[in-house]
């Protein structure tokens, strides 16, 4: 004789497992995608972002570094500095 409360257990369960095997149909990956892919395309954006976060920085420091050398130049003639 089964008891009630294995009965409600395995009910509240099996339809969450049922969804979710409804939904994934065993796959781990969306439907469509190639898990090489997308790991492929991940790594170009993260190279392509550290570029241009390169890129800010070099900027930023040819721009700090021409201050400097503005900062040394004597003043234009017509100008009291």
């Amino acid at each position: 004789m089964p008891s009630s409360t294995t009965n409600t257990s395995q009910n509240t369960i099996a339809p969450a497992t049922a969804t979710t095997r409804h939904l994934n149909q065993g796959r781990t990956w969306p439907r469509g995608s190639n898990p090489r892919l997308t790991v492929a395309v991940a790594a170009f954006v993260l190279i392509v972002w550290r570029y241009f976060c390169e890129l800010a920085v070099l900027a930023y420091q040819i721009f700090n570094r021409l201050g400097e050398i503005r900062d040394r130049l004597p003043p234009p003639a017509g100008r009291a500095g």
